[in-house]
């Protein structure tokens, strides 16, 4: 569970890269804790995170009466912190969630899916990547807000990617020859289109403003 109830500078861009550090290293699905006061503080990601498995707390003592969000899939309410618990002293956090969830070894890996010849990728417990990033099986992905993954040449925040054909689709690193300009372009290890003059491998290159190599000898 990724824990998020401490409000800071940048906290969505945070959620959204630990969440992609998370998937690349591991195939167990995510589920996020919070509280319904916090929410708000989330939501202009709710796009991105809405299908998570969500693990609430409200203190209202009163199981699953819990307040609509944007949230599909709410698997447990936290209701109270004052709770007695036979065997063990003081008060405590009670919780109830929904059958099965905490016995399920519930993995991210999923299913590639051709409709109307585009590419989307359904998860095991049937949710998809929406409008982020997702690491699937050693390579990087980018997915539309409806969920397509995007392919060919992609602007994303202030940098350029490429992303591969129509059945591709993998953020490319290192160097990439165009057939189409018949011209090479350079990518770092995040997938981040080059320019200006680079040293690769001891070596300087001139990319143009477009990315494309000057110079000619790799």
């Amino acid at each position: 569970m990724l824990d998020i109830e401490s409000e800071f500078d940048e906290l969505c861009d945070y959620i959204i890269r630990f969440m992609n550090a998370f998937k690349k290293l591991s195939s167990l699905q995510l589920g996020i804790y919070s509280y319904t006061g916090f929410l708000s503080n989330i939501e202009e990601i709710k796009s991105t995170i809405k299908d998570y498995p969500l693990w609430e707390a409200n203190y209202n003592n009163e199981p699953w009466n819990l307040p609509s969000n944007f949230f599909a899939n709410r698997i447990g309410h936290q209701y109270t912190e004052n709770g007695d618990i036979s065997g063990v002293s003081g008060k405590c956090d009670v919780n109830l969630f929904t059958e099965g969830v905490l016995l399920k070894n519930n993995m991210y890996l999923g299913t590639w899916i051709n409709e109307n010849d585009k590419w989307w990728y359904k998860h095991n417990d049937g949710t998809f990547t929406k409008d982020a990033w997702e690491f699937i099986n050693g390579k990087w992905y980018l997915f539309d807000a409806e969920g397509w993954m995007i392919h060919d040449w992609k602007r994303y925040g202030d940098s350029w990617y490429y992303l591969g054909d129509y059945n591709d689709g993998a953020m490319k690193t290192g160097w990439y020859y165009d057939e189409k300009s018949s011209k090479w372009y350079y990518f770092n290890e995040e997938g981040i289109m080059q320019t200006g003059y680079i040293k690769i491998d001891d070596k300087w290159y001139d990319f143009d403003n477009n990315g494309a190599m000057e110079t000619s000898g790799i």
